[in-house]
């Protein structure tokens, strides 16, 4: 039997014909397989799994062209490491949370109904503790969007006006020389 375990270049996935024989479950090798990211493709970027804690995708960027384009995937993955942090915290304080009120206020027992009249009680009570939290996440979040949005722009439109010349020409002068 094979044991090796490859990383899939598209989705960094960590997959082996024997997994059961490895006695590991899903969850350790998406872990394992976000901490390995794939170098950067020339023109594609690479997505993961969702993150089991955060449920934010990782993304690895395409390589820059240019400096603008390095500045762009370097806020660009910032940016997505706040966003991963922030809901991998949050995540685990509404769990956390849930479980708490679940012990307390025997929200698991009764029927289907019942339990689900109880536990919206919850969520109403976690939205509204939570508001200034999420208010303040929206603003953050819209000015780093905004501020990536520009970097694109910027980017694109300096593109054409850029005096890189592509391969293909190059080899097509070496052929005419």
């Amino acid at each position: 039997m094979n044991n090796t375990i490859k990383r899939c270049p598209i989705c960094l996935r960590l997959v082996t014909k024997t997994m059961r024989s490895l006695n590991t479950s899903t969850t350790v090798l998406q872990k394992a397989a976000l901490k390995e990211h794939p170098e950067p493709h020339q023109h594609y970027d690479y997505v993961s799994k969702p993150n089991p804690d955060s449920n934010i995708r990782q993304v690895v960027y395409s390589k820059a062209a240019n400096s603008d384009e390095e500045i762009l995937n370097t806020k660009r993955t910032m940016t997505n490491h706040w966003n991963d942090e922030f809901w991998k915290v949050h995540n685990q304080n509404f769990f956390q949370a849930k479980k708490e009120f679940i012990e307390t206020a025997n929200a698991a027992s009764g029927t289907g109904q019942e339990v689900a009249d109880k536990l919206s009680i919850f969520y109403k009570e976690f939205l509204e503790k939570n508001h200034d939290v999420y208010m303040e996440y929206n603003r953050e979040w819209y000015r780093r969007n905004f501020s990536l949005l520009w970097l694109n722009v910027c980017s694109s439109l300096r593109k054409p006006f850029s005096r890189q010349p592509k391969s293909d020409d190059v080899t097509n002068k070496k052929d005419i020389l």
